[in-house]
């Protein structure tokens, strides 16, 4: 599950993979840091639209002031004005891109040894804290009891290597070793017991 909200930044396995415990499985740029990204980029927008406002009265001041449509103490500081424009514009560029280079991000790494089974988001994705972003099935060890038909008594012996497949596991199946196989008294009517 994710610890804080955010945005997906990086997956590190796939589904299938196995992983030890502390293996990195995903990073996560935290939510307070996007929240200020996207207000600074508004921010930028706003002051972008104010330096090409300014920059165009600045460029066309003399026009607009023989035409009389801006008034002699607007046309004092245009200049002025255009250079705190571009200045602000810059400023909040810069801010953008240092948080964007040192964004705070979370990792979330495996919590016990396995094999990762789904992953329930992608990179660029929003995760809520709390909710669940990948699937680790553990299976070291596993047993597992299935019964035989006892015309396959003869071949499966203890120490016997099989594959298993679960559906929780992608992929091809695990090898097992076959640890105890334990005969039925009535080996034409009921199948034996093996484990792995």
């Amino acid at each position: 599950s994710a610890t804080s909200s955010g945005k997906v930044k990086e997956i590190f396995v796939k589904e299938g993979e196995l992983v030890n415990q502390g293996d990195m499985l995903i990073r996560v740029t935290e939510q307070d840091q996007i929240s200020k990204i996207a207000k600074l980029k508004n921010d930028l927008k706003e002051a972008q639209t104010q330096l090409d406002k300014n920059s165009y009265l600045f460029k066309n001041r003399d026009r607009l002031l023989s035409e009389g449509k801006i008034e002699k103490p607007l046309y004092d500081t245009l200049e002025n004005d255009a250079q705190t424009s571009e200045t602000a514009v810059e400023k909040l560029q810069g801010e953008i891109a240092k948080l964007e280079e040192k964004s705070p991000t979370t990792t979330i790494s495996s919590p016990m040894p396995g094999a990762v089974s789904k992953i329930n988001t992608s990179a660029g994705t929003l995760v809520q804290a709390g909710k669940s972003i990948m699937t680790i099935v553990k299976f070291d060890p596993i047993t597992v009891s299935f019964r035989l038909p006892s015309h396959y008594a003869a071949t499966v012996k203890a120490g016997s290597v099989v594959t298993t497949k679960f559906n929780e596991i992608p992929g091809d199946g695990l090898m097992a070793k076959i640890i105890s196989v334990t005969p039925t008294p009535k080996p034409s009517s009921v199948p034996n017991l093996s484990q792995i």
